[in-house]
């Protein structure tokens, strides 16, 4: 079974100096087609990120309205000092959330799901930026085909199982692994279902409920 790495699946960096202009940023996302930067120091080194989110919430608007005449909420001075944030060093995320360019694509996903991110940099070992990863990117692992993902499966049924691989039938349904027990078999498909969510492409896996003869 051919792992997808994220190397496979990146996006050369967008990479932004902390000193840059909250228009400038601007800009090179939107020359670069992208809502992801990285932001990096004098020496290049990666310090944060900057996304589209942190530059739509009417910054401009905000930055160049007027003071209210009257007392200001909280909120609204909040909004104020974010706006007057005109740098990318300000604007920034940080800690910057990144994976290595040799760590599985499907690793890579199950990140951006438990942190909430749709965007991840990628550094190589040095920890200097070598690409970035976005969801888009991702989809490489859910457009597999069905034959390549059963091919996997199968393989993975035969490492387990050896012997015994086939008393256990498979079927792959856009992404949907099926597993099927031939009749008499003393092998249980349904402890073999967590190792075949692990397979690349496959988006859930079950048990038939009839048993191949």
């Amino acid at each position: 079974m051919t792992e997808t790495l994220v190397r496979d699946v990146m996006r050369p960096p967008v990479l932004v100096p902390e000193g840059m202009w909250f228009r400038e940023l601007a800009r090179v996302l939107h020359d670069r087609g992208t809502d992801f930067a990285t932001v990096v120091d004098a020496l290049g080194r990666p310090v944060g990120a900057v996304t589209e989110e942190d530059l739509l919430p009417g910054l401009l608007e905000r930055w160049l309205a007027e003071p209210p005449a009257g007392p200001e909420r909280a909120s609204g001075r909040a909004d104020r000092r974010r706006a007057a944030a005109l740098t990318a060093r300000e604007l920034m995320s940080e800690p910057l959330i990144s994976v290595g360019e040799s760590l599985p694509a499907a690793e890579a996903a199950r990140l951006m799901r438990q942190r909430g991110v749709r965007h991840l940099a990628v550094l190589d070992a040095d920890g200097w930026p070598a690409g970035q990863i976005d969801r888009h990117g991702l989809l490489t692992l859910l457009l597999r085909p069905d034959a390549e993902i059963r091919q996997d499966v199968e393989d993975l049924l035969a490492r387990l199982l050896r012997a015994d691989a086939d008393q256990v039938e498979v079927e792959v349904r856009d992404g949907v692994a099926i597993l099927r027990r031939a009749a008499g078999a003393g092998v249980a498909p349904g402890e073999l279902v967590p190792d075949v969510l692990e397979v690349e492409g496959v988006l859930n896996a079950r048990v038939a409920e009839t048993v191949r003869a």
